[in-house]
């Protein structure tokens, strides 16, 4: 079904001792699933110390190779688009925060994708939605 949420995605200061500083959020989608998502970093002061990297990945399986498709990838404070995705997996961004600040990116996706639950690949850092899904 289609649903919007709100994603707030803390990053601590560089070179956190816990390694805070960096994760991936992705959702999952299912070959040719859509969504469209803006996202902007909130208390970065220079736009070239956060890193991103837009991409989506199929996990292997035992007769599969893990399958990778690069989307965008560059430095900068805000980003938006849409993904139409080219294989069933979790497609996202990593993230890394190299200011001396901590930053909260804050992520807005509407489409046809699964939040992908706390602790699983592509939400490791058990990162919640912040607005429920709408009907």
């Amino acid at each position: 079904p289609f649903r919007s949420d709100e994603i707030l995605i803390p990053l601590a200061a560089k070179g956190d001792a816990d390694r805070k500083d960096r994760l991936e959020y992705k959702v999952a989608l299912t070959r040719g699933d859509t969504f469209v998502y803006s996202w902007k970093a909130e208390g970065l002061a220079d736009p070239n110390q956060l890193h991103y990297d837009f991409h989506g990945e199929k996990p292997a399986t035992s007769s599969t190779p893990q399958r990778v498709a690069e989307y965008q990838k560059g430095l900068g404070d805000s980003s938006n688009g849409m993904l139409v995705a080219p294989m069933d997996g979790v497609h996202g961004w990593y993230l890394e925060n190299r200011s001396g600040k901590p930053i909260v990116v804050r992520l807005k996706v509407s489409g046809f994708y699964q939040l992908v639950p706390a602790g699983e690949a592509g939400n490791m850092a058990g990162i919640e939605a912040t607005t429920p899904a709408t009907p």
